[in-house]
């Protein structure tokens, strides 16, 4: 599997970056699902989820992943809110339809 994944991403120049990452992402997957564990699998989920919830509770703005936000944050925390609560209806709800599942 390494060695297909190197193959990939490194001599593929026709692939794009996204599907190399694609690649890359569905090969971590077989690797955690072939070498790890349903515990171990477990415990990174429940990591990777605790860590999104602590940076959705506690937003860092010193060390930002999208800087221009990060500078809303800080000069103007009242249009951060509102775009952020607009994102929230706009992309996270559940749609209608799923509700009833």
């Amino acid at each position: 599997m390494q060695e297909l994944a190197r193959c990939v991403l490194q001599t593929s120049d026709d692939l794009n970056h996204l599907t190399k990452l694609a690649f890359l992402l569905v090969a971590k997957s077989f690797y955690y699902a072939a070498h790890c564990s349903p515990a171990a699998l477990r415990s990174h989920i429940s990591e990777v989820l605790l860590s999104i919830c602590s940076l959705l509770t506690d937003p860092n703005p010193d060390d930002p992943l999208v800087p221009e936000i990060a500078h809303i944050y800080k000069t103007d925390r009242n249009m951060y809110e509102t775009t952020s609560r607009s994102w929230n209806q706009k992309y996270a709800m559940v749609y209608p339809c799923l509700q009833a599942m």
